[in-house]
């Protein structure tokens, strides 16, 4: 049986999220092999990010033995700004160990770090760069700074996939009985019919700019969101956040007899998600011809509040509601979620 490294205690064999750690239950300590802390904090926490970094300084000892192979455990302080914390790293098996509330505070400093372009963690690419700024002049959408992916977002992607494969057939149709058959229609819902188009709703655009708006933001916000969550709870998240903003938009809507499409009610619920799990990561913005850098906290709080101005003075086509139903179940759901101490987390604390 392992022991644990801090307070000899042995070690339990605990799964979570689908990774296998030895956890002590004494201490609140926790051994991760190798990708196991991007796993479970996500790619902030990999060594192979900030070990060879400025903010990560060797401080030659050796004071704890690896649970796994017995090697005496690197110590490393990686600090930024005022905050800092000493790791332990394995040079044999780069397994990690993290004390009680490590793994939250190095993650949150190496995403903070990783917001400063002067600290050589975010890899300069064209977000950064001309291309960068020319893309977000023109749409004036925005653009992440720096938050990497451990794994390819697969179900952004099949999600996208079939929101465009639904507008070729609206199109192929005239966007007549297709789009009419799946179209949410509040009086339906509430006479209790046709219920299932809370959901096939969702995948129904009004035309290629509302569908390439709804993709962007759902790739940029979503692929880190998956990336976390993983794809299955992912993906109860975009559909139960779809069901929440149709729901408030049909007990609230004015005239039941229009319709609604998009998918901006579920988008908006995997936007409040990232805000809840990346609050500290910071966006390009554009104001005019003048880009700079903004939390992406002060971004949907921005966004969210405009939604909520745009659903008390009413006009145009949007379904303000909607968006804000989306975003309130996205953050309810991911809520449970957040990112904390692992030793709460496993004592269900």
């Amino acid at each position: 049986m392992k022991s644990c490294p801090r307070c000899t205690y042995p070690l339990e064999e605990i799964t979570h999220k689908e990774v296998e750690l030895d956890h002590c239950r004494r201490c609140g300590g926790t051994f991760l092999e190798p990708e196991g802390g991007s796993e479970v904090f996500g790619p902030f926490v990999d060594p192979a990010v900030w070990a060879d970094s400025e903010i990560a300084t060797d401080l030659g000892r050796w004071q704890l033995n690896c649970p796994t192979d017995g090697s005496a455990l690197k110590v490393y302080r990686v600090e930024y700004g005022e905050d800092s914390v000493e790791v332990d790293l394995c040079p044999r098996c780069r397994g990690i160990w993290l004390d009680a509330d490590e793994g939250v505070t190095l993650r949150d400093i190496v995403m903070d770090a990783g917001q400063d372009e002067t600290t050589g963690l975010s890899v300069k690419d064209v977000r950064s760069g001309p291309v960068g700024y020319i893309f977000q002049l023109i749409s004036q959408f925005p653009l992440e700074v720096w938050n990497p992916i451990h794994h390819r977002p697969r179900a952004t992607i099949a999600l996208i996939g079939v929101m465009v494969g639904v507008l070729m057939i609206q199109f192929a149709g005239g966007f007549g009985s297709f789009t009419d058959q799946f179209s949410l229609v509040p009086s339906q819902i509430l006479s209790g019919r046709s219920l299932w188009t809370l959901l096939s709703s969702i995948f129904l655009h009004a035309g290629i700019l509302h569908l390439v708006g709804n993709a962007y933001f759902l790739y940029v916000f979503g692929d880190n969101v998956e990336d976390y969550l993983g794809g299955r709870v992912y993906l109860a998240l975009f559909f139960a956040s779809g069901l929440a903003g149709g729901v408030l938009q049909v007990a609230t809507q004015g005239d039941p007899q229009i319709s609604i499409i998009g998918a901006s009610g579920a988008v908006a619920g995997v936007m409040a998600a990232y805000l809840v799990i990346f609050p500290r990561v910071k966006i390009y913005q554009m104001f005019r011809i003048i880009r700079f850098r903004i939390r992406v906290a002060w971004f949907l709080l921005f966004w969210i509040g405009w939604n909520i101005v745009g659903a008390i003075i009413g006009g145009g086509d949007v379904a303000w509601m909607a968006h804000i139903g989306g975003f309130l179940g996205g953050a309810l759901f991911a809520y449970q979620f957040r990112v904390r101490p692992l030793h709460r987390v496993l004592s269900g604390a």
